[in-house]
């Protein structure tokens, strides 16, 4: 890479400026404000009144007030129907995976299979009663 002219023009400005700023920490700091004692002076024009204050280390406090929202949520519904028995969770409480929420009495799932088994049989014999109909060529295939 080649320096051009304004790279020179830089580079020796920065130099000056570096140089110029260290200049003031050759010089000794005569300035204490702790030498010169107070004294009210008062004059013609006008007076002034002087205070001496001394540094303090405060620690900044930032107070913050908002709410959360969750990113996500989820809305549980049953597959099932029946008597809830006992309920695990609640609106708004933390569950894992797997964990159970709620209990649903079993007393009438048997029932309910042998209810859903025979309405799997009426459907298959339906099923087969069509295709027989569809393959003797006395119904039409359905779209």
């Amino acid at each position: 890479m080649q320096l051009t002219r304004g790279h020179y023009i830089a580079l020796g400005s920065t130099l000056l400026i570096i140089l110029w700023m260290l200049t003031g920490l050759l010089k000794p700091n005569n300035l204490n404000a702790t030498e010169a004692p107070v004294q009210k002076e008062t004059s013609e024009i006008f007076s002034v009144q002087v205070e001496q204050y001394d540094a303090k280390t405060i620690i900044p406090e930032l107070v913050i007030h908002g709410q959360t929202a969750p990113n996500r949520s989820v809305e549980i519904k049953a597959e099932i129907a029946g008597k809830v028995l006992k309920i695990n969770a609640r609106e708004g409480d933390y569950v894992k995976k797997d964990q159970i929420i709620i209990e649903i009495d079993p007393r009438d799932k048997k029932e309910q299979l042998d209810q859903a088994k025979a309405l799997l049989k009426q459907r298959k014999v339906e099923h087969q009663a069509n295709q027989s109909l569809i393959d003797q060529g006395l119904q039409n295939k359905p779209d």
